[in-house]
């Protein structure tokens, strides 16, 4: 099993790609818009081809989206971060999946149960919390 130090390397090394991936694909989208507007104009081209590109870009934005978010969430457990300090606001019937969470955490090869999982998305302390140095100590 890795140490927390090499998992939270690990896990920000795959965040950092998948936020390129989703740039990438964000500006795949603005260039294709942008090369299609004036064929739109002139009739040149099917609506339908367009909705189809759009279509399959947006969803895998989105789902780079909804990954990318979880595993932001699993960062903070792990550098021991409350929920409430990442996502001070959530709306409702968008509250954060913990299976995502788990199946994340599995393939960075960082351990966590299910009831620590959602005890943590409840408002419990992460177990990885670290205590701050206050600024008079020796170590600082």
């Amino acid at each position: 099993m890795n140490t927390d130090k090499e998992t939270s390397a690990l896990l920000k090394e795959t965040i950092k790609t998948l936020v390129d991936q989703k740039v990438k694909l964000t500006r795949d989208r603005c260039e294709y818009k942008l090369r299609t507007r004036p064929l739109l104009q002139t009739g040149e081209t099917t609506e339908g081809k367009r909705r189809r590109f759009f279509g399959n870009i947006d969803s895998d934005r989105a789902h780079l989206k909804y990954t990318i978010r979880h595993s932001l969430l699993l960062y903070g457990y792990i550098r021991g971060r409350s929920y409430d300090q990442i996502e001070p606001k959530c709306r409702k019937g968008n509250s954060p999946s913990w299976p995502t969470i788990l199946k994340i955490a599995g393939k960075s090869g960082f351990e966590i149960t299910e009831n620590q999982c959602m005890e943590w998305l409840a408002g419990e302390p992460s177990p990885h919390r670290r205590e701050r140095r206050d600024d008079n100590s020796e170590a600082a």
